[in-house]
């Protein structure tokens, strides 16, 4: 990958043995769990859950139904991580 007038060199390895290419971020385990907020996920352990906090915080839960993984989402085209990015400030 090369970033338009870098002076940075980059180098193209391949994949290395044990190496993730997809991470997990909410497991099936996980999804009883989980619940919303916004346009938020968050997972609220049984005990946290059974203080009320979910009447106080306004989450609801989830209607995911599968493990949510990277390969399960809509990947950014370069245009939009840019723009993202100048609009974080990290660039």
């Amino acid at each position: 990958m090369c970033f338009q007038n870098s002076s940075i060199e980059t180098e193209i390895i391949s994949i290395r043995a044990g190496e993730k290419i997809h991470e997990s971020l909410i497991s099936n385990d996980e999804l009883r769990n989980t619940f919303e907020k916004n346009e938020d996920y968050v997972i609220i352990d049984k005990q946290l859950q059974d203080s009320g906090y979910l009447d106080n915080n306004n989450v609801i839960q989830t209607k995911l139904d599968y493990q949510y993984s990277s390969d399960k989402v809509d990947l950014l085209t370069i245009d939009k991580l840019k723009e993202l990015l100048v609009s974080e400030k990290l660039i």
